[in-house]
């Protein structure tokens, strides 16, 4: 992961005034070969598109100086990781708060059941059935397995 103000904008999109300018300098296109060469890619962002402004009241401009770069290894392992940027305070950069989050593997709930499903009128005829294909269990330890592991297909 790199991040920070690097000065310099991507697109002509991240330029509040794009439309009066729409040109390319040489400076976007050499940031541009470098994050393409070390195969870096901004990071979700949350928040505003513009993360400066020289917050004047009168030719107000604003751009996207201030990124977070990561790659594809940082991507697999993180993927649930953004940034979010802030609004407010005295300077003319936005904050940046970085989220890293680990999938987490969440613990398997027990089985519910509904007693709203006993009410249906095909509900004890097929569990009638299936108890009656279902060879009969012994109170061993293997037969409570193989109850449970066919229970689960």
């Amino acid at each position: 992961m790199i991040f920070g103000d690097f000065n310099e904008i991507l697109d002509v999109q991240e330029h509040s005034n794009y439309a009066t300018s729409p040109f390319v300098t040489l400076g976007m296109r050499n940031f541009k070969d470098v994050i393409r060469y070390c195969s870096l890619s901004d990071t979700t962002i949350h928040g505003p598109q513009f993360t400066w402004c020289n917050k004047r009241e009168k030719q107000l401009i604003c751009k996207k100086l201030y990124r977070v770069l990561v790659n594809d290894s940082w991507l697999l392992a993180y993927p649930q990781s953004h940034c979010t940027f802030d609004t407010g305070g005295c300077s003319d950069h936005m904050r940046c708060r970085i989220q890293i989050r680990v999938p987490v593997n969440k613990p398997r709930r027990p089985f519910k059941f509904t007693n709203a499903v006993a009410t249906l009128p095909g509900f004890l005829p097929l569990i009638k059935s299936f108890w009656s294909e279902t060879e009969v269990l012994r109170t061993s330890t293997s037969a409570l397995f193989r109850f449970r592991k066919s229970s689960k297909a």
